[in-house]
């Protein structure tokens, strides 16, 4: 067996793969530096102490990498780091590519905060956590354009009730390109900062954010429960809520329905909103074709339901449970769609109130009535359904 031969063995592996760890590391080390082998083998005590002349004893072998460029030069004509190169290739100069990284990473950073959301202090946020952590990662997978396609998909962000792979398609490259990707990853993080949230680690709460910025996953999936919508169209899904109104019976509607047969609604028609599909199933069965016109959000709205609120008229009421989650939930209604508060005020709360679950300390704002939250924190909560009675009165006469 040859020189070359006995080097490329099993016997210099580790010792090799060590010192290239160190050089890479240490570019100028090879003077002075020492890399140690702990409990070698037999092999590796007699190929190593043979190349450089010396008799190794103990539980660790300790090789002047000095001394080995001189003996691998006596050896093969090539110093250590020639023979590195040899054997597995170009050494990395990591001192200089650290250098390099951090040179990129500022020139990308000062382009994203000079972006149209550079005054979000949310994004800021994102952007200075990323720096901090997970942007140097994605720089070694050598995909930081994720993160300038990641700060592309915030800017198209919200959306117009759209479902995901058209979204995707549209603002990141693909039709998959946020589904359970790294880029997906990197935009969830920031769209929780932006809602003061954590990121989602369960498909549910996944499709919940991207739901509260105008994304459904899928667009069968997303769903709006609602009764007596009236519509002035000829289509499928305008014939589907006249005949349903005409007997007072619910009707639930996918997005996919509402983008391709996109029905044409009263437009002075009043529409009341409400957190519970109960509440939906009693004005159905008490009132039938009597009840004004109603829309469930069933928690947290779908993107279904902001689709079909776009295309209700400006005559909307809306109200949830007087509890943390509905006053978010109502709020954010009332908000988006510029509605009136629908029994949703703290004169009907205390109306309403009943010994049970304690409120949390802490409550959302409430500008449309700046008492409510006063009266509200540290008693109990009030769910819609022990409303029930006044509620299915102003469905029935119409009025808010």
């Amino acid at each position: 067996m040859s020189a070359a031969e006995t080097l490329l063995g099993a016997g210099f592996d580790r010792l090799f793969r060590q010192a290239r760890q160190r050089l890479e590391r240490e570019p100028d080390a090879l003077a002075m530096a020492k890399t140690r082998l702990v409990n070698p083998s037999p092999e590796e005590r007699d190929h190593i102490g043979g190349l450089l002349g010396q008799h190794f004893s103990g539980k660790a072998l300790t090789v002047s990498l000095h001394h080995l460029d001189e003996r691998l030069l006596a050896a093969t004509g090539q110093g250590l780091r020639a023979w590195l190169e040899r054997a597995g290739g170009p050494l990395r100069d990591r001192p200089l590519e650290a250098a390099q990284r951090e040179r990129k990473l500022d020139e990308t950073f000062h382009r994203l905060l000079a972006g149209p959301l550079a005054a979000e202090g949310w994004y800021v946020r994102w952007l200075e956590r990323l720096k901090r952590g997970r942007v140097t990662r994605l720089l070694t997978m050598d995909s930081l354009a994720d993160l300038d396609r990641a700060t592309a998909v915030l800017e198209a962000l919200p959306a117009a009730s759209t479902a995901m792979p058209v979204f995707a398609s549209r603002h990141a490259g693909g039709t998959k390109a946020l589904s359970q990707t790294p880029l997906e990853g990197l935009v969830l993080g920031a769209l929780a900062l932006r809602v003061n949230t954590e990121p989602p680690t369960t498909t549910l709460a996944r499709r919940e954010l991207w739901a509260q910025f105008g994304v459904a996953l899928d667009d069968l999936t997303s769903t709006v429960l609602l009764l007596n919508v009236r519509a002035t169209g000829t289509g499928l899904v305008d014939d589907l809520l006249n005949a349903s109104t005409a007997i007072g019976m619910p009707v639930r509607l996918t997005l996919h329905q509402l983008v391709q047969a996109t029905p044409t609604l009263v437009s002075d028609m009043p529409v009341f909103v409400c957190e519970n599909p109960a509440i939906v199933r009693m004005a159905a069965e008490r009132l039938g074709a009597g009840s004004a016109a109603l829309v469930a959000t069933e928690g947290q709205p779908s993107v279904a339901f902001w689709r079909l609120m776009a295309l209700c008229g400006d005559r909307v009421w809306a109200r949830a449970d007087f509890d943390q989650d509905g006053l978010r939930i109502g709020g954010a209604v009332i908000r988006r769609l510029g509605a009136i508060p629908w029994r949703f005020d703290a004169e009907s709360y205390l109306a309403a109130v009943a010994e049970n679950v304690v409120q949390p300390v802490v409550l959302p704002e409430t500008p449309w009535d700046l008492r409510l939250g006063e009266v509200m924190s540290g008693r109990a909560r009030v769910e819609e359904e022990e409303m029930l009675g006044v509620l299915l009165a102003d469905l029935g006469g119409g009025g808010g």
